[in-house]
């Protein structure tokens, strides 16, 4: 899914900005002591520069996408 979003020019990451180099999110397994998710979570950073269009297009991107 990142390199999908990539290719339409959203750019995310699926680990945290702790994660290291183990390969999943050591917050998302804190936070929910579950494997799966901390292994396929999509971390999505905005700021006060994040439009409303650029969360749209984002929203549209992940309809899409679940889609297939």
């Amino acid at each position: 899914m990142v390199d999908k979003l990539s290719a339409q020019g959203i750019y995310l990451t699926a680990r945290s900005a702790c994660s290291g180099r183990e390969g999943f999110s050591k917050s998302v397994y804190a936070i929910t002591k579950d494997n799966a998710r901390a292994t396929s979570s999509l971390r999505i950073s905005l700021s006060h520069l994040t439009t409303d269009a650029d969360v749209m297009q984002l929203l549209d991107a992940l309809k899409r996408l679940a889609r297939e």
